[in-house]
């Protein structure tokens, strides 16, 4: 019976202090991981107007790496709140899973209009110019819950992070 209680006590603390240490590498700038939208770092606003899976049409399942593989795919608005023209790109989206695993970036083969925003690209925004743009991604059906994180390629830039719903919904 102690060694089953000191087990325990084991697991519990190693647990612990796992979490804790994880933790312990997140930026004090950074904030916690929840739904946090819209978010703002260096003048430019982050905002997720939707996310949601897509298993069929126009997702090309054929470009998907394994068969329990979706699309996510996510609406975003970017806002300029600052008093110079600021880039941006939607290659500088990327999806992570808990673990901080990164997603590709899916391209749809055909967009259509009636499928949400259309796609972000890139370009600038003057002060308090604004844009809205789907950006897409590839991810296992069982991985989750994500964080959309926009990272600009300044060294100094701190990224902007948005946990998305958890469980998603069905785009259709």
């Amino acid at each position: 019976m102690r060694g089953l209680l000191l087990a325990v006590a084991i697991v519990v603390v190693g647990s612990l202090t796992f979490i804790a240490v994880r933790e312990s590498f997140r930026s004090a700038a950074e904030p916690a991981l929840g739904l946090t939208t819209p978010v703002v770092r260096g003048d430019l606003r982050v905002e997720v107007m939707d996310a949601a899976r897509q298993s069929g049409w126009p997702c090309d399942a054929s470009q998907m790496p394994d068969r329990g593989w979706s699309c996510i795919v996510v609406q975003v608005a970017l806002e300029n709140q600052g008093a110079v023209v600021r880039g941006y790109d939607a290659h500088h989206f990327r999806l992570e899973d808990r673990t901080r695993y990164q997603y590709p970036r899916h391209l749809p083969a055909h967009y259509f209009p009636t499928i949400g925003s259309p796609p972000l690209g890139q370009g600038t925004l003057t002060p308090g110019g604004g844009i809205q743009g789907t950006v897409w991604f590839a991810a296992p059906r069982s991985r989750g819950p994500f964080t959309l994180v926009y990272q600009p390629p300044a060294a100094a830039a701190e990224p902007s992070r948005v946990l998305l719903p958890e469980p998603m919904h069905e785009w259709r």
